[in-house]
């Protein structure tokens, strides 16, 4: 039996004041409620958040996408705890970890969110600071981490940058959990929002290990710049600054050549590579998906995406991959071990 404590812990709160135990996605935008509009000590235990919570500790998940949750692959154990802790299906606590919505802000077009550079107008800004204030705030009392949604980029996007200022101010000890592409990821800025000893968990979207891929992907010229706040951002690491370091990996036709010696970059920079397949389900994708999901046995590059991940490489224990690459990864280890004669001869 395996508990997920994500249940127990965590909230996801959408722009449009959607809550969801865990993330949206991995709950298959199952809401608990709207925090617009009920109370949200009525949302936290209401009777769909009781049922995942009593199934969850049962070590079932009905209600979670398997999919796409990491946490459900069999992939890293750590997530799970096979020891039951005070925790009831009702908390009487609220969650300790929180994740608010920062708009689409991003200073990049990456080809799987938008085709140009999105910028929210000054009402929208306005919009989401006041929903901040009055909705989201009051609920944090009990709150140790804040993710920063990854609808955008952390840094480069002027809500998120305002959210992090606001609850920095009303909650000194908060930690942050921050998705960015790194571009604007500069020392001067970590030091501005005051975030150089507030960093619990950085995880930076790279999907690339040459300028020329970079540009593909983002469709922005800033490589350079990139390796330059990576420098920075790697020092802070070193210095225990940011515990948790990822680089993101989104496997697609682009870029799938590269996954190999993307493990090595991370580990260059004392990161862990967190590989995942392109999501139908992203905004930018409409007519595009079948011809970059390489996944997807119908693709012309697929069985060479394959032969890519039987690399050993892919056995380190800083690497992670989504649950559908593990499994083509053991598939193609399998297959090759059965075509090898050598192999054959042994068994």
């Amino acid at each position: 039996m395996k508990v997920c404590w994500s249940l127990f812990n965590e909230i996801e709160m959408d722009i449009d004041g959607s809550v969801y135990l865990c993330c949206a996605q991995r709950v298959d935008k199952t809401s608990m409620g709207n925090i617009f509009t009920s109370n949200f000590n009525d949302i936290w235990n209401c009777e769909l958040a009781v049922k995942m919570r009593e199934h969850a500790l049962k070590g079932e998940y009905p209600y979670c996408n398997h999919k796409i949750c990491h946490k459900l692959s069999g992939n890293k154990d750590i997530h799970f705890n096979d020891i039951i802790p005070c925790f009831k299906p009702v908390m009487q606590k609220l969650p300790t970890t929180v994740a608010f919505p920062m708009g689409r802000d991003c200073n990049a077009k990456c080809i799987f969110c938008r085709d140009n550079i999105i910028s929210s107008s000054d009402a929208e800004f306005d919009k989401i600071k006041n929903n901040l204030i009055n909705f989201y705030l009051p609920v944090m009392k009990n709150v140790e981490v804040v993710t920063v949604n990854d609808l955008g980029d952390a840094f480069s996007s002027k809500i998120s940058r305002e959210i992090i200022k606001i609850i920095s101010n009303h909650y000194p000890n908060i930690k942050f959990k921050l998705m960015t592409n790194g571009i604007c990821a500069s020392e001067s800025l970590i030091n501005q929002l005051n975030l150089k000893d507030k960093i619990m968990e950085l995880s930076i979207s790279i999907n690339a290990t040459t300028a020329n891929t970079h540009k593909k992907i983002f469709r922005i010229d800033a490589w350079n710049l990139l390796l330059k706040n990576l420098k920075y951002i790697k020092k802070l690491h070193q210095q225990g600054k940011i515990p948790h370091f990822h680089f993101k990996f989104v496997v697609c036709s682009e870029n799938y050549e590269e996954m190999a010696a993307f493990v090595n970059f991370a580990h260059k920079y004392g990161a862990n590579a967190d590989f995942w397949e392109v999501r139908d389900y992203w905004p930018n994708l409409e007519n595009k998906y079948e011809s970059m999901a390489v996944h997807l046995p119908s693709h012309k590059n697929f069985p060479k995406l394959k032969k890519c991940l039987r690399n050993p490489l892919f056995e380190k224990d800083f690497v992670t991959l989504s649950p559908l690459l593990i499994d083509l990864r053991k598939e193609e280890i399998n297959s090759h071990k059965m075509k090898n004669p050598f192999f054959k001869f042994l068994h």
